[in-house]
């Protein structure tokens, strides 16, 4: 065993000995302090992060993905961690709201803290439910009653390019996943399944995001003249997959 190992292996049992007692944002500080041990080893080459520390400390990938995108914001993201420690705030909760003031700031050229302020107030708004752990998840209802000129005369919802949006296909998806998950939910407590439906919207948000993003960055190089295959329009894209 090298001397890296050896320095990983005591901080690992050093973290686990003391898991039930860190704060997430003292865990988040340990892990990075591992993770940073393993500089210049064949670790890196071989492992992702997240995949390293769960295989050496246990839990799941996406804990260590959330806390670290916490840790990495640095001080900009110091009242989110006083959210999570002091009032309950899932990390995963937290880790949303930091993108969501980010992205606020990146639009209005100005410091994510400076947004972040208002987006933890307008959150602090929903309703709470309270989970056996003590932790706190917040959200507010989706449905509402269309409005008259959203129907037609056979009382069918209109298709207009409004539907056509991210925020009204996100609204579509999370209706045609819902009675999906009603049956796989079945004989799960109502909160644990909220929470889970919660952890799943999260995801499927981040990663429409992500795709977004990439789309977006493929339509700048086309305008830039990077790209040089026949841009396809995304019918045909779905033909050819299906022959």
């Amino acid at each position: 065993m090298t001397e890296i190992d050896t320095k990983i292996q005591d901080l690992a049992e050093d973290y686990k000995n003391r898991k039930k007692s860190l704060s997430e944002k003292d865990k988040a500080f340990l892990e990075q302090i591992v993770w940073k041990e393993t500089v210049g080893s064949e670790i890196r080459k071989e492992k992702d992060r997240a995949e390293f520390l769960k295989e050496l400390l246990g839990g799941t990938n996406r804990e260590y993905y959330e806390r670290a995108a916490l840790i990495n914001a640095g001080d900009s993201a110091e009242a989110l961690w006083l959210q999570i420690e002091k009032h309950g705030m899932l990390v995963s909760t937290a880790v949303r709201l930091y993108r969501d003031a980010k992205a606020k700031a990146f639009k209005g050229c100005i410091s994510t803290s400076s947004v972040l302020e208002s987006v933890i107030a307008e959150y602090l708004e929903l309703s709470p439910t309270y989970l056996p752990s003590g932790k706190v998840i917040r959200k507010k209802s989706i449905s509402r009653l269309p409005s008259i000129d959203e129907i037609d005369k056979n009382g069918n919802l209109k298709t207009s390019k409004s539907s056509r949006t991210p925020k009204r296909f996100r609204t579509k998806l999370r209706t045609a996943l819902a009675p999906i998950l009603a049956i796989e939910f079945e004989g799960v407590e109502q909160i644990i399944a909220e929470k889970l439906w919660r952890e799943l919207e999260i995801e499927i948000n981040s990663l429409l995001d992500d795709f977004k993003s990439k789309l977006y960055r493929a339509k700048q190089d086309v305008k830039r003249g990077h790209a040089t295959e026949q841009k396809l329009s995304f019918n045909k894209i779905l033909n050819k997959r299906v022959t």
